[in-house]
């Protein structure tokens, strides 16, 4: 199993995944699953906090662009800090 040396869940699904029959398509569909998500919770996000931003109407799209932007750069400094980011965050 070339995952072995990682623990986790994520290694777990890819470990279960590769088990199953058709293991590639069911793992690109984990991972079309996976970006989806991010995808549109990072948008719900950016319109959330760039419509608070907002005294009325609609936000533009560069601040939510920018919102976007700063919502993932502190996920990626998360996820390079590794298991303990978010507790270096608290």
């Amino acid at each position: 199993m070339p995952f072995a040396q990682f623990r986790g869940l994520p290694a777990a699904v890819i470990a279960i995944s590769d088990d199953l029959p058709l293991s590639l398509l069911i793992s690109i569909g984990f991972l079309v699953l996976t970006m989806t998500f991010v995808a549109t919770t990072t948008d719900s996000m950016s319109f959330a906090m760039s419509q608070s931003c907002m005294t009325s109407g609609e936000p533009s799209p560069k601040l939510r662009a920018t919102w976007a932007l700063l919502i993932g750069i502190t996920a990626a400094v998360l996820i390079s800090l590794g298991d303990g980011g978010v507790d270096a965050l608290q």
